[in-house]
């Protein structure tokens, strides 16, 4: 009498190729979705805008010369900024955000330090959407010297370093956990973290 043999099945191991597809994906994600969470963490009013926002010539308009109006006035010129950086139009978001910026910084200003903050980290987030990343990492650096307890910073000035420092990338993450463990910002540094080592 013949005995069956059983035999076990081996799971496939991923193939080295759809490894590194895989990898490109999540990488090609988070550039693309990093950004926007960071901007919703920061409490800023970013939100993509539909296409018939981001042509309409008279929405436009309005907050064009809402600017030329009062060239001088906070509330305009980050409302200009938030409006193009939602239609994803990030050179002149970061205008618009460095023109806010330098208003707050004038002597005498009335602008609240929360409102100076996101004008600021609103340059920092441009330039790093618009895959500048010399110019994010120099701008958020400076925000993080300045807000060396804030884990949002830090997890940003992070992101803006993996593309060309992954170790002060890494050491930016792990502060940004230290400081809030349980917070949202460190679920997402961690993860940050985990694809940095599995590379």
């Amino acid at each position: 009498m013949a005995t069956e043999q059983k035999t076990e099945e081996k799971p496939q191991i991923m193939s080295k190729g759809w490894k590194r597809f895989w990898i490109v994906a999540a990488i090609v994600v988070a550039i693309v979705l990093i950004p926007y969470g960071l901007w919703r963490l920061a409490g800023g009013s970013f939100k993509p805008k539909p296409e018939a926002a981001c042509t309409n010539a008279d929405t436009r308009n309005q907050f064009v010369a809402a600017v030329r109006a009062n060239p001088n006035d906070f509330k305009a010129s980050y409302n200009y900024a938030d409006y193009v950086y939602g239609c994803k139009e990030f050179d002149t978001a970061i205008q618009a955000y460095g023109q806010a910026t330098r208003i707050a910084d004038q002597l005498g200003s009335n602008v609240s330090p929360d409102d100076r903050f996101k004008a600021r980290f609103g340059v920092g987030l441009a330039y790093l959407y618009n895959q500048n990343y010399p110019e994010a990492q120099s701008q958020l650096k400076t925000l993080s010297d300045e807000n060396p307890n804030n884990p949002l910073v830090l997890y940003t000035y992070g992101t803006a370093l993996r593309p060309s420092d992954p170790t002060k990338a890494i050491a930016a993450f792990q502060q940004a956990i230290k400081i809030d463990p349980n917070s949202s910002i460190a679920q997402q540094a961690q993860r940050a973290l985990d694809e940095l080592k599995n590379r």
